[in-house]
């Protein structure tokens, strides 16, 4: 796990949230972090949520967000290189 997500998990850990929260690893193409209303809410266990990989916002997403979030990624990838 990267130092961003390390560093980003500590710092909301400690503050409950009533949304679903994942942190995905845009390197590792991994699920690194679900909360537990995310696993109360979308029916997945916490093993389904981090083996499912890139395909679960896709599942989990309407539509046009998906859209969405394919340019954020991608213009953060420009950006990167």
């Amino acid at each position: 796990m990267s130092f961003f997500f390390k560093n980003a998990i500590a710092k909301i850990l400690p503050h409950p949230s009533a949304n679903i929260l994942i942190f995905f690893d845009l390197e590792e193409k991994r699920n690194v972090y679900a909360n537990q209303k995310t696993t109360n809410l979308l029916g997945y266990t916490l093993p389904e949520i981090q083996s499912s990989g890139e395909t679960l916002i896709p599942r989990i997403s309407h539509p046009e967000d998906t859209i969405n979030n394919d340019r954020k990624i991608a213009i953060n990838n420009i950006i990167k290189c």
